[in-house]
């Protein structure tokens, strides 16, 4: 075994291929453009970022964007049951 995969446990390429996936996902989660990412990230098209994604991780990009969008509603998971969750009963009257 080389020394790189000595100290990284896997070859050049898949160290490369994850790093970049990583940043491609972040950059998803937090809710910049597939096109965009790709772009950032040395994909020459979002389409092959979206296959690299999903061959490679078993996520879709949509999958990484929807992540943003839940963690921006925190624990309720969407407005309504926020509302609920605040105010789950009707008020009684003084």
């Amino acid at each position: 075994m080389c020394a790189w995969q000595e100290l990284t446990g896997s070859t050049p390429q898949q160290w490369l291929r994850d790093l970049r996936l990583t940043e491609a996902s972040q950059a998803l989660a937090a809710g910049q453009p597939l096109e965009t990412t790709a772009l950032r990230c040395g994909y020459s098209t979002a389409s092959a970022l979206a296959y690299c994604l999903r061959r490679d991780r078993g996520v879709g990009s949509r999958s990484c964007a929807n992540a943003a969008a839940h963690d921006a509603l925190g624990a309720f998971g969407s407005p309504a049951q926020a509302f609920l969750d605040i105010c789950p009963g009707p008020v009684a009257a003084p």
